[in-house]
């Protein structure tokens, strides 16, 4: 089942382009994220899936319903983190839940308790929210997010603000209700090394146009690309220039790294061995998320 589906959306502010033509599907009890640039259209595509802010033109579909035809019905049980997190700051954490979520059910104590410990927060929902960091407000408003029964939860920048340690409780959390198969998670991040930590798929968003989408795991695969350890690098090196069309790049600890054009993996270690050179190691090489980012959209530096 999908639980969002964008048909051809598009969004245009006066005379930018903020999102094109954009067509997505996420299943149920999938984490996908959606990466690009400060100003890619990320945080437009979010406010829309919400219904925040109306498509210039396509259709939005929660739940299997139309976003714009059932509005309320599409959208009562998505959970939503967008930004900074607003709070009453002379009230406590535990009146902020209760105050914002207040048609959200009889227990909602109780499941507020639990989520906040699982966040490591519950013994703070008695103080009041002016006295909390920015990443307790981030984590109270997680908390927030998953109070009306979620089956969708959409978190913008989810470890805004947070330290190392609430990263990882914030990774685990959400990690847990995905395994769980019952919640699907939206995540935008600019942590890409976190978004490659929790996510099961995504899409790169640049000006406005989706660049690629897919299951992480087959956009990180390096085509033919392996990397060998081996005895003697210079006898080596030799053997495999002399075998297939690629230049070898040399590493610490005599390890090497080449594409293999014209010649199997199984094949080369067999020339490899025949010729009394030494293979300790040999296997495929996979990008980081990161690098493939940082490849797609011709960025030098991460922002």
């Amino acid at each position: 089942m999908n639980v969002i589906e964008l048909n051809g959306v598009s969004k245009s502010f006066r005379d930018r382009v903020a999102v094109k033509e954009f067509n997505l599907q996420v299943e149920q009890g999938e984490v996908f994220g959606l990466l690009g640039r400060n100003g890619a259209g990320k945080s437009t595509t979010i406010k829309m899936m919400l219904g925040l802010i109306a498509p210039d033109k396509g259709n939005i579909r929660l739940m299997g319903r139309d976003l714009a035809q059932e509005h309320n019905r599409a959208l009562e049980r998505v959970g939503a983190l967008v930004e900074r997190p607003s709070f009453y700051e002379y009230l406590t954490g535990r009146k902020n839940l209760q105050v914002l979520a207040r048609n959200f059910g009889s227990d909602l104590d109780r499941k507020s308790d639990e989520l906040a410990e699982r966040l490591g927060i519950l013994n703070r929902l008695g103080d009041k929210v002016s006295t909390y960091s920015q990443g307790m407000r981030q984590k109270l408003g997680i908390v927030l997010s998953m109070l009306p029964d979620s089956r969708l939860v959409v978190l913008d920048e989810p470890t805004n603000g947070l330290d190392p340690q609430g990263i990882r409780e914030v990774r685990q959390f959400i990690r847990e209700f995905a395994e769980q198969g019952d919640v699907t998670v939206f995540l935008s991040s600019h942590l890409l090394s976190e978004v490659e930590q929790i996510c099961t798929s995504l899409a790169v968003i640049d000006m406005g146009e989706v660049m690629v989408k897919g299951p992480i795991s087959e956009m990180l695969k390096e085509e033919n690309e392996v990397e060998l350890q081996v005895g003697s690098v210079t006898r080596a090196v030799e053997i495999i220039q002399s075998v297939c069309e690629s230049s070898v790049s040399e590493f610490p600890n005599n390890r090497l790294r080449l594409n293999l054009k014209s010649i199997s993996a199984a094949e080369l270690n067999r020339r490899l061995v025949n010729a009394g050179i030494e293979v300790s190691e040999l296997r495929p090489v996979k990008r980081t998320l990161e690098e493939y980012f940082l490849h797609l959209t011709g960025e030098g530096s991460g922002g």
